[in-house]
């Protein structure tokens, strides 16, 4: 298919690694303090109690919201309740835990291979990009200034900037505002199939999913994106 004249890009999964950058340091903490408190728990224990924690907090959509713009207290409620799980009452090594895996986690994320190289070639084709992110302004902002991603992007809409986010249609009501451009003209790439494709292509966008596992569309999947890609590379 003919290339945009304009793309919506996500940025966490999409641009940057994220998620697997959270399950690295997960596991570098969980070790660390292991180590530092062993009557305490397990490396592997406290890491599956995190887990859990975490699947609980993320899973109810008002707290997932609320966390994704206050990630630092969200990730100390999760480890509280970790520990409460394995009958810990310490609430400074909670928050200890919390906030060595934030700084950990944050180091550790970089760009996707080829991702910043895609971006530079999207540039020179003069292609019209806007990023489109969920997240707090303070650590969006920072991952974007870290890379340097502005110099890429017409404008950057960030959920804790706006005060709403995807998949509100309003965010990108607001990016096609600023493009001027038909639907049609317009490409909105993007790893979670509800957040960064759904609207999108009710609006009238070709849709690219960007398939970090390679997992694939689920069978009963109600949302069918136009394109399937493992990296964003692949829409050149």
């Amino acid at each position: 298919m003919k290339l945009a004249k304009a793309i919506l890009f996500d940025l966490d999964d999409t641009i940057l690694c994220y998620k697997d950058t959270c399950d690295i340091a997960w596991r570098k903490v969980c070790v660390d303090f292991a180590a530092a408190y062993p009557s305490y728990f397990e490396s592997q224990t406290l890491n599956d109690a995190i887990q859990k924690s975490a699947a609980i907090f993320w899973s109810d959509n008002e707290r997932n919201r609320w966390g994704r713009l206050n990630m630092f207290e969200a990730r100390r409620q999760v480890v509280a309740a970790a520990l409460s799980d394995l009958k810990i009452k310490n609430e400074r090594l909670s928050e200890d835990i919390a906030d060595t895996y934030s700084k950990l986690q944050y180091d550790y994320i970089k760009p996707f291979p080829g991702a910043i190289e895609t971006l530079e070639a999207l540039s020179k084709m003069k292609v019209r990009m806007i990023l489109v992110t969920n997240g707090s302004t303070l650590l969006q902002w920072a991952k974007i200034e870290r890379f340097k991603l502005h110099r890429y992007f017409e404008d950057c809409l960030v959920e804790g900037d706006l005060g709403y986010g995807k998949p509100d249609i309003r965010i990108f009501n607001l990016a096609m505002k600023h493009l001027n451009l038909p639907a049609a003209k317009v490409w909105a790439v993007g790893n979670d199939l509800q957040k960064d494709i759904q609207i999108p292509k009710m609006l009238g966008m070709y849709t690219v999913w960007n398939d970090i596992d390679g997992s694939g569309l689920k069978e009963d999947s109600l949302i069918q994106p136009d394109r399937i890609v493992s990296n964003i590379s692949e829409i050149l």
